[in-house]
């Protein structure tokens, strides 16, 4: 009976797909450095767009109302940003009046996990703006330079 239950339990493991985001761990130094606009900004609404598999996957667009902007300039205060479903394609969760911290890069209309953008608690907006601000501050001179 163990052998059968055992075979039973390896063949489900065989036949089960698992989804995994994985990125590689990234100091908030070089995300700030990366990162063309950084901002906070609450989730205003958000829809799942189908996709036509297997040419286009589903995604999710949000239209975030930006805040306060910690680096770059933003163009218009709704910003309308895409993202994954979650699970295998690092897709940010959107929760509609969540507030989030927004890493976005010029010419990209998406954001992911791996970029750090994400949802924050109102407890963390004070400490997450006060390093952001050091970061851009200490590294301004440096561009100046070049």
């Amino acid at each position: 009976m163990k052998k059968f239950l055992f075979a039973c339990v390896m063949l489900s493991l065989l036949y089960s797909s698992a989804h995994a985001c994985s990125c590689q761990f990234t100091p908030l130094a070089q995300r700030v450095d990366e990162a063309d606009e950084i901002f906070f900004a609450t989730l205003q609404n958000a829809k799942v767009i189908p996709g036509d598999y297997p040419e286009k996957w589903p995604y999710i667009e949000g239209t975030f109302q930006a805040k306060k902007i910690l680096k770059g300039t933003i163009q218009a205060n709704d910003v309308v940003l895409s993202t994954g479903l979650g699970r295998g394609d690092c897709g940010t969760m959107m929760v509609v009046s969540a507030k989030y911290i927004i890493f976005k890069s010029k010419g990209r209309d998406s954001i992911d996990a791996c970029s750090g953008s994400s949802v924050i608690e109102d407890f963390q907006e004070e400490e997450i703006m006060s390093k952001i601000r050091l970061l851009v501050s200490q590294r301004k001179p440096n561009l100046e330079k070049r």
